[in-house]
Order: C-alpha cells, then sequence, then structure tokens
C-alpha cells in the first residue's frame, strides 16, 4: 500500500482489468486488506492523459498543477476540474514533464528512505521550476501537508527543500488569496463539510471556510474529527473495524441521513472513499464545487 504509486502506474496500462484484479480475494489477501473492504476505482483515463490531449491556453502567469496520485489515478476529475478553473482566471496551468510522487503512503509504512528518493526525483524533475519559483498548487490534503511539513522534517537542510515547500500552496488556499481574478459563482444552498485530518492540523482550513462563506452556503462541520478512513488504514484487515466504527460514530450517520439537496464538500482522498462507500453520498472536492458554481 505504501508503494501505490509504483502499482498505480501500471494498472494505468489497462485500468479495466486492474480493478477487477484488484477485487478478488486473493488481491486483497496479498495487500493485507479486509475482505469486505471496497476498493476505489482506477479512472478509465487518468488526468496526465486528459491533459495530454488538452487545447492549451493563450499563456498568463504560469503555475504548476500536481497531478497527485490519488486524484490522477482514481479521480482525474477533481483535476480537470482545478485545470480549467485556474485557466478561466488566465494562468497558464503546466504539469511535471514525468509523473511524480510525494511519497505521502510511504510515511505510514516508515519507509523514509524510499519517502526521500521520490522528493530525489521531485527536485531532479521539478529543478527548473524550483528555481524559477513557480507556484505549485496541490490539491489533495495529505500530498500538500508532505511539502509542508515532512519534507521539511527529512530534509529541511536543503535550500531546493526549502524553497519548494515555500513554492507549494494549497489549491484552496491559492484561490482564496486571490479570488478576485476568478470568475463569480452561482451562490447559495447548504453544505456539510468534512476537512480532511491533514488539512486541519497541518495546512488549517480558514481559508477553504472563507471560499465557502464566499459562494454563501449555509456550512455544517460536524464535530467528530477523523472520518476514520485514513488512508490503508480504513482497508487493513488489523484495522478495518476500527475505521468503520470511528465513521459511524457520527459521519457516516450524519451522510445518511441528509436531505437531497445538500452539498458534501470533502477534499481528501480518503474522507471521500469513506463517505461515498459507506455514506453513500456523493462528494465534491472545493475545486469540483467551484468549477460547477462558475457563471
Amino acid at each position: 500500500m505504501g508503494l501505490i504509486d509504483t502499482w498505480a502506474r501500471a494498472a494505468a496500462a489497462a485500468p479495466a482489468i486492474a480493478n477487477v484484479a484488484a477485487k478478488t480475494g486473493v488481491a486483497k489477501w496479498a495487500a493485507g486488506i479486509d475482505r469486505r473492504a471496497r476498493l476505489p476505482s482506477f479512472a478509465s483515463q487518468t488526468f496526465r492523459g486528459w491533459y495530454s490531449q488538452r487545447t492549451k491556453g493563450m499563456g498568463g502567469e504560469r503555475l504548476l498543477l500536481w497531478p497527485d496520485t490519488f486524484n490522477n489515478y482514481f479521480r482525474p476529475a477533481t483535476l480537470i476540474a482545478a485545470t480549467q478553473l485556474l485557466a478561466r482566471a488566465g494562468y497558464d496551468v503546466v504539469i511535471p514533464s514525468k509523473p511524480l510522487c510525494c511519497g505521502r503512503p510511504l510515511y505510514d509504512w516508515g519507509f523514509l528512505d524510499k519517502a526521500k528518493q521520490r522528493f530525489e526525483r521531485i527536485f531532479s524533475i521539478l529543478g527548473s521550476e524550483i528555481a524559477a519559483g513557480t507556484p505549485v498548487v496541490v490539491l489533495e490534503p495529505a500530498c500538500a501537508s508532505a511539502f509542508k511539513d515532512e519534507l521539511l522534517n527529512l530534509m529541511g537542510d536543503r535550500p531546493e527543500a526549502r524553497k519548494l515547500s515555500a513554492q507549494v500552496h494549497y489549491f484552496a488556499d491559492f484561490v482564496a488569496d486571490r479570488i478576485d481574478r476568478f470568475p463569480r459563482f452561482l451562490k447559495g444552498g447548504a453544505a456539510l463539510v468534512q476537512p480532511h485530518c491533514h488539512h486541519h492540523s497541518v495546512i488549517g482550513f480558514e481559508k477553504e471556510a472563507e471560499l465557502l462563506a464566499h459562494l454563501g452556503l449555509e456550512v455544517d462541520r460536524p464535530p467528530q474529527g477523523c472520518c476514520g478512513m485514513a488512508g490503508a488504514f480504513g482497508m487493513a484487515k488489523e484495522s478495518f473495524d476500527v475505521a468503520r466504527k470511528i465513521g459511524e460514530r457520527v459521519l457516516l450517520p450524519r451522510m445518511r441521513a441528509l436531505d437531497a439537496e445538500s452539498i458534501v464538500v470533502a477534499d481528501g482522498f480518503s474522507c471521500r472513499e469513506q463517505i461515498e462507500m459507506n455514506g453513500g453520498r456523493r462528494t465534491l472536492h472545493i475545486a469540483e464545487l467551484l468549477r460547477e458554481r462558475t457563471l
């Protein structure tokens, strides 16, 4: 599970076959996944595949969008929405020339040397962007926190590590600080919001709260904290039951009782999987919500 970026790249060659194979009892057993767990499905086309086919914009201020492993291979619509919204605001949205991973899943399993190797590859591939000070916008809270926290803890003595960390912006923070550049949005409605643990504990949720207020949403933020999924924790044989109990304390019952008109906002991949698989509600990343409400 710590090497999900490697497995995902391989699966992208034949996602339909990978989805069937991943759901078999043998595959779950081999990966240490509880047989009752529902695994996320690989998308039929990755975000990088979509990006390679898009019509390029008319220039503008250069911005590097980070295609994290989770959204690139499983939820490309999130990155597509961000690309379209940022382009509407006049940014020239570029992505790394090669697939990269911040190594977030590796920390959970103690593979710190492998995580450092991922960062070394990032320094190499993004050397010119780091030197130029290009803003790097990240959509997955767990990945943004890796650049803001783990990178500095592991390699804080490296000038390029400190520079890159300072250049990384969480998507909601980047948009909120430049809201006047973006188009007008449809306002009103109600939303139940589930912040990812890394979002409120490392990045801070204040800027996203500003965006939700800008949209005129009546926000309900349940007090339970973690959704229970927490990456592989919610699927591993050893912790599956605990993860479900955490979700069932408050969040999942609230989802099932939620009225049909309310929106569910959850930026974190783990949170979205927990809510959609076990709470029965569709979720939106803030990037998708903003893109849907663009006038």
